[in-house]
């Protein structure tokens, strides 16, 4: 084979997408991730793919589907990363959230599209904490764990990093529809390692937009933030009574706040200062 293996771990496993060609490989590299866990994977999946055409490629049994562009490979990449995600964890709620450690305390990091998560992690990150993840967290019987991914860092945000900048502009990209970027940035370039850790959520964190005013927090009641968590979650198709149990106890169990963002730096301010608390 000319190409190279992407190597895409998972909560317990790893996933190797064994790419034929270096034009796919690049393409696909956009998926790489490979932290430090704790516990080694337990079983390695293998996806081989095969060239259909010139430039149209498909992935081997019992992945192999609809062939298209480099692409549109990855776009059916991204799904079966996250089915096997969820058929690993088949009893589990899954957040959609960052998860990110400031002096020992693991935060919750939950907002609709465009209010900020993923560049709040990313200033977080700079700033010397710890960042997981910023897309899923599984909830387990006994603890909670980010799915490895890299932070999918727009264009538009790199700008709050400036130290960063020239590191996160050289990460593998992929262009939106109107052409602006979207980078897949490692925590490792903050100069630190990418650890995955599973234990405990200290606080739940629901982002609310206050784009260009001042950072504001409040805490929630647990009935309050059960409903908002409702929203951000997957459950699982079998158990949901259990599931949804899970998240009950996670509420009582973690510090509940809003957070109105606006001012990157004062958010991190209270998220320090929440971990000493």
């Amino acid at each position: 084979m000319s190409g190279r293996i992407i190597g895409a771990r998972l909560v317990q496993s790893m996933v190797h997408f064994e790419c034929l060609d270096e034009k796919l490989a690049n393409r696909l590299e956009f998926l790489a991730a490979e932290p430090e866990m704790s516990q080694l994977p337990e079983v390695t999946h293998k996806i081989g793919t095969t060239k259909v055409h010139k430039s149209f490629y498909d992935f081997r049994h019992p992945y192999e589907g609809s062939a298209g562009t480099c692409d549109h490979l990855l776009n059916r990449a991204h799904k079966i990363l996250r089915d096997l995600m969820i058929a690993e964890a088949p009893n589990c709620p899954v957040i959609h959230g960052a998860s990110v450690v400031a002096n020992g305390k693991r935060f919750l990091l939950m907002a609709e599209k465009r209010v900020g998560k993923t560049t709040l992690s990313l200033k977080c990150l700079a700033h010397g904490l710890t960042v997981e993840g910023d897309e899923h967290v599984v909830v387990r019987s006994s603890d909670v764990v980010a799915r490895p991914r890299t932070l999918r860092v727009k264009q538009s945000s790199v700008s709050v990093v400036p130290e960063m900048a020239q590191q996160i502009q050289r990460s593998p990209s992929v262009a939106e529809w109107h052409g602006d970027l979207i980078y897949s940035v490692t925590p490792r370039l903050a100069g630190q390692k990418w650890t995955i850790t599973p234990g405990q959520a200290h606080a739940l964190v629901f982002l609310t937009a206050n784009h260009g005013g001042m950072t504001s927090i409040k805490f929630l009641t647990a009935n309050e933030a059960f409903e908002r968590l409702a929203k951000t979650v997957y459950l699982p198709e079998n158990g949901r009574a259990a599931a949804l149990g899970r998240l009950r106890m996670l509420v009582s169990g973690a510090q509940r706040i809003e957070m109105r963002l606006g001012c990157l730096e004062k958010a991190l301010w209270h998220l320090r200062q929440l971990s000493h608390a």
